[in-house]
């Protein structure tokens, strides 16, 4: 054997190598070759897939999707869908309820071959699709839109409300006058039954295999009937609560609230007598809440008040103002919280009918109709917001209202109504900076007949003389007023010498502030934190006037007290004036008899830490005045 062995050693030994590197390879380009297949249909279609014969094989999910959606839907069919109740029916082509094919429930489907499963699931998935196509199918999508439109018009038709049992009191406060109305049975059409119903027909009877046909569907099973009768103790429960509400009734009132809260407003009372509560009241029990919200909708109505967006327009340069509208913030009525409110007291008289009912059978001499006690509740008022306040309209700090003044001047002749209304006109609209010293006489200028003034009886060394500008002091007397509220410095004002009429509606004597070229002025110094705004306004017809002050609320309060008259002096003897206005013998009394007296208040403004801003008493000296008359010449 030795003589073989050197021959057989090398020739063995080049042939296991061989089958060694021969099975590596192949090994080897099986694993190239399974890594780049899996790779590549990592998110793909395997091989062999149809959907409604469109071939998606070796495409990604979305690539399907668009070439799916690419086909043009194909439904020619003349077929129709007939719905009916009764008498009632209606027929649709089934074309115009089919809105395209759910390719994505497929295509999931499709996902799955080959991707989802055990080793032995996928390769034995991926076999199959290489030996035999594999076709899916997709179901239709039907507009569900177009169906429910259709199911809306049958139920105009199929639905019945019926009618809810009734009562009616013809005449409040008589039990006597209570009527029972028997309800009648309704029926609806309950629409997603109905609509849910129709999709699992059209399922069943319409798929992409099948020709369509012509399918009826009667929808008897989708109408529910509404019963509106009344047992007899159902029936019986109801007169006694009806009759525990004659001459019942129930007070809304909107309370005084902070004027932070709500706008100034007069209180607002709602009262609904017995019949409204019967009417608004479900038998034999509850009550009908789509009623009660209509009637407070009504008062709501009657109640809400606007806002007003604020306006304010001037040259940014000189602060001339050209337009001004302050803001206004609105009232409305918590429909939501009345409501809630109304519903809470209808409770409430139920609970206290079950309780007089189980006096009543207590106390048979006890009437159930007289132990149910009032009920009554809160509307509930909140601010409307205006869109725009008047901070936002500048950058000067003029904010809010921080001052008002107001006076009547009735029985003024029209020359001096004429003069309040040059005189406020003038003194609109004035801008006052921070620190600054605003002066009335300087703001108003020249009072003659050049600046637009006419001749008004005026107050002059003790005698009514006709000059011009006679009502100037209107004005300004509703400005101190609006300075005093406005709590700002006030550095010069001086009283009249004698009292006038007109500063004295509705105002004690002494909050009136006298001007006059020169010296006589009234002045006072912005000490805000920002530029204040000077709004007059005069109606004439009402002869009133009103002076606001707009601008930064630092918080400070001012406060007027002490106010005391002595020194009282009877009025001298009447005088008689000639005017040539007047018709010959013609008497017009002008000024009524007053007697002197002397006047003062303390004015004290206080910081929001209490420190003392401003203090002053002022001081007026009025002289008796007698009646005046003029007379015709």
């Amino acid at each position: 054997m030795s003589v073989f062995k050197p021959h057989f050693k090398p020739s063995f030994s080049h042939r296991q190598l061989w089958l060694i590197g021969l099975f590596g390879g192949t090994l080897l380009s099986l694993t190239i070759f399974i890594t780049i297949f899996c790779q590549y249909y990592q998110n793909r279609l395997f091989q062999g897939i149809y959907i409604d014969q469109v071939y998606v094989g070796g495409l990604t999910y979305e690539e399907a999707s668009i070439k799916l959606n690419r086909q043009a839907l194909s439904f020619d069919s003349q077929a129709t869908l007939s719905l009916s109740y009764q008498d009632i029916k209606t027929q649709v082509p089934l074309r115009s309820l089919v809105s395209g094919k759910n390719y994505a429930h497929a295509l999931d489907k499709a996902v799955q071959l080959g991707h989802a499963g055990s080793l032995i699931q996928r390769l034995t998935d991926i076999t199959n699709l290489l030996r035999s196509p594999r076709y899916l199918a997709t179901a239709y999508q039907y507009d569900t839109q177009q169906i429910n439109l259709i199911i809306q018009a049958l139920k105009t038709e199929i639905d019945q409300p019926g009618q809810a049992p009734s009562f009616i009191l013809h005449t409040s406060g008589q039990a006597t006058s209570l009527e029972f109305i028997s309800g009648i049975d309704g029926q609806i059409l309950q629409t997603d039954q109905t609509l849910a119903t129709i999709v699992a027909t059209l399922d069943t009877r319409l798929t992409p295999e099948s020709t369509p046909v012509n399918i009826s569907l009667g929808l008897e099973n989708q109408v529910k009937n509404i019963d509106r009768t009344l047992s007899d103790i159902a029936l019986a429960q109801a007169w006694e609560r009806a009759q525990a509400m004659v001459g019942k009734q129930l007070t809304f009132y909107s309370k005084t609230l902070d004027e932070n809260e709500v706008p100034d407003h007069t209180i607002i009372q709602k009262i609904v007598n017995d019949q409204r509560i019967i009417e608004l009241l479900t038998w034999p029990d509850g009550y009908d809440r789509f009623m009660i919200a209509e009637l407070v909708t009504g008062w709501s109505d009657e109640i809400n008040q606007p806002p007003k967006n604020a306006v304010f327009e001037y040259n940014t340069n000189t602060l001339e103002v050209t337009r001004f509208q302050a803001h206004e913030y609105g009232l409305e009525l918590n429909q939501a919280q009345t409501l809630e409110t109304f519903i809470e007291l209808l409770q409430q008289t139920k609970q206290t009918i079950l309780q007089a009912e189980a006096e009543s059978v207590a106390d048979e001499n006890l009437a159930l109709d007289k132990i149910v006690p009032e009920q009554s509740g809160v509307l509930t008022l909140q601010r409307a917001e205006p869109e725009i306040s008047l901070a936002e309209t500048n950058n000067l700090g003029i904010n809010e209202l921080i001052g008002f003044g107001d006076s009547h001047y009735y029985h003024s002749i029209p020359t001096r109504i004429h003069n309040v209304a040059v005189a406020t006109a003038k003194l609109n609209f004035a801008v006052v900076a921070p620190g600054e010293e605003f002066s009335f006489n300087g703001r108003v200028g020249d009072v003659d007949g050049d600046s637009g003034f006419k001749t008004a009886y005026v107050i002059k060394e003790g005698q009514t003389l006709l000059e011009f500008g006679g009502g100037v002091c209107q004005v300004s007397t509703t400005t101190f007023r609006a300075l005093l509220d406005a709590g700002v410095d006030i550095t010069r004002r001086l009283p009249h010498s004698y009292r006038v009429s007109y500063y004295e509606y509705e105002k004690k004597p002494g909050f009136d502030a006298t001007v006059y070229a020169g010296n006589v002025d009234l002045r006072f110094i912005n000490d805000t934190p920002g530029y204040v705004l000077i709004i007059a306004e005069a109606n004439s017809a009402d002869v009133y006037m009103a002076v606001k002050i707009y601008g930064t609320n630092d918080g400070r309060i001012s406060e007027i007290s002490n106010y005391q008259q002595w020194g009282y002096t009877s009025p001298p003897e009447a005088q008689y004036i000639p005017d040539p206005t007047l018709a010959p013998g013609v008497v017009k009394q002008v000024e009524h008899a007053i007697s002197g007296i002397k006047t003062s208040f303390d004015w004290l403004v206080l910081t929001t830490d209490g420190q003392t801003l401003h203090e002053k008493t002022f001081y007026s000296n009025f002289h008796a005045w007698g009646a005046k008359y003029l007379v015709g010449e």
